[in-house]
């Protein structure tokens, strides 16, 4: 860790403490994928859209069989969006998340995502959109992050989302219905 010399005489530590950026993205990408996750990088916004129906057009997924939980996400998709608290039909959903958990290979979401529905709510195939500034190393700096992000609201529902890998489909754990098959583009350019 690199230490800066203090005017006062004394070492004091640098602020970048964690890891960078791209670690934390080869990090998550390992974990995540060793679990089963499928996990892709696109370059903008275009490419993003590319990613989404080829993986539609991979899985023979129609639009029609992706919801989405947030409107405006929901539009740049072209895909219908969940209006009130319905039980999800659909094959699959497609929504962001607020942080992905480098040390885990899981996704934090909560309720600006998934609103008031549970994992066992949601189908067992999630597309999640994320950006790279959404890497953090661990649940303890997302959930900093949260209150940072939503200074007076703190979101309800905070969940983590995490791939299922097919050889621990009989496991007991997986049983919960926490654990998904997901699909991971991981946008390098901010939000749109």
């Amino acid at each position: 860790m690199k230490l800066l010399q203090s005017p006062f005489g004394k070492t004091k530590r640098s602020k970048q403490t964690s890891p960078n950026r791209e670690l934390k993205e080869v990090l998550f990408a390992q974990k995540f994928t060793q679990k089963g996750g499928k996990f892709l990088v696109s370059t903008d916004f275009q490419e993003t859209k590319a990613y989404f129906n080829k993986i539609l057009s991979d899985n023979d997924w129609s639009n029609e069989e992706v919801i989405g939980i947030s409107t405006p996400f929901s539009n740049c998709f072209k895909i219908s969006c969940i209006k009130s608290k319905q039980s999800i039909n659909n094959k699959v959903v497609f929504l962001d998340c607020e942080y992905l958990l480098s040390n885990t290979g899981c996704v934090l979401v909560c309720d600006k995502q998934i609103k008031n529905y549970n994992n066992k709510d949601l189908p067992q195939s999630i597309i999640i959109y994320a950006c790279e500034n959404q890497l953090v190393s661990d649940l303890s700096e997302g959930m900093i992050k949260l209150n940072q992000k939503y200074t007076g609201q703190i979101p309800r529902n905070i969940t983590k989302i995490e791939p299922k890998h097919p050889n621990e489909i009989n496991n007991a754990y997986s049983k919960t219905n926490r654990i998904k098959n997901i699909y991971l583009i991981l946008e390098e350019t901010k939000k749109k």
